[in-house]
């Protein structure tokens, strides 16, 4: 999963919103206005679970951890555990 800054990811939505409400005609901007609300909303509660889930997976499962690391002599991914 990619990790974008936050900042980026926030300044980019509003741009994004700011130009769709310049387009869109006035009796249509409500409507856009509280569906962004409630996008925004949604993908935030869905960051929260992922993140959790994330944390805990990393806390269960983090024991056997597949390493790749190249051989010099051949230039081939050799597999081991840690």
């Amino acid at each position: 999963m990619l990790k974008a800054n936050i900042n980026t990811v926030v300044i980019n939505s509003l741009t994004f919103f700011m130009a769709l409400l310049l387009i869109v005609p006035d009796n249509y901007q409500n409507y856009i206005l509280l569906n962004y609300i409630v996008n925004y909303i949604f993908s935030l509660v869905i960051q929260i679970l992922v993140h959790i889930r994330s944390r805990t997976n990393n806390c269960n499962y983090n024991k056997t951890e597949t390493v790749y690391y190249r051989n010099p002599s051949n230039q081939h991914l050799i597999f081991r555990e840690k």
